[in-house]
């Protein structure tokens, strides 16, 4: 290889490094939901691709921008297809939902994208320790549903 070549290449790649660095700071920083969606092997032999199809058509449908991210195993193979919803302008840390079909990729669009309602009934757990669900009267859809 010549010393050109090696110049080139390392140029070529620090510009693919540059807007690939730029991309995940610019999805790091995104108010928007994060549909963060298992698929590992165990996920997408268990319907994450058509979870994933439903996602995409159900914020279509009801105009709701949120970034629908795939990410590999998460470790709950038993669950699958398992779907994290970070959310940060609901107030609550990311959210851990097991089984997500597409009628619960819809529901929980239309439920706790649009609505705010957590589907506590659906909550597998909380993914990270650092934040803490509030109680339950601090949700304003339990708080307007119990007022």
């Amino acid at each position: 290889m010549t010393v050109n070549a090696g110049s080139t290449i390392r140029a070529a790649y620090q510009t693919l490094f540059d807007a690939a660095t730029a991309r995940q700071d610019a999805f790091v920083r995104s108010r928007l939901p994060k549909i963060h969606i298992g698929m590992a092997t165990c996920g997408i032999a268990s319907g994450a691709l058509e979870t994933q199809a439903a996602f995409e058509t159900a914020l279509a449908e009801r105009g709701v921008a949120a970034h629908i991210h795939t990410v590999g195993c998460m470790g709950h193979c038993y669950a699958e297809p398992v779907v994290i919803i970070d959310h940060p302008d609901s107030g609550f840390p990311p959210i851990l939902y097991p089984q997500v079909n597409p009628g619960k990729a819809r529901m929980l669009v239309e439920l706790f994208l649009e609505e705010g309602d957590l589907c506590f009934e659906h909550i597998m757990a909380r993914p990270w320790k650092p934040r803490r669900f509030p109680r339950c009267p601090a949700s304003p859809v339990l708080t307007a549903r119990n007022g």
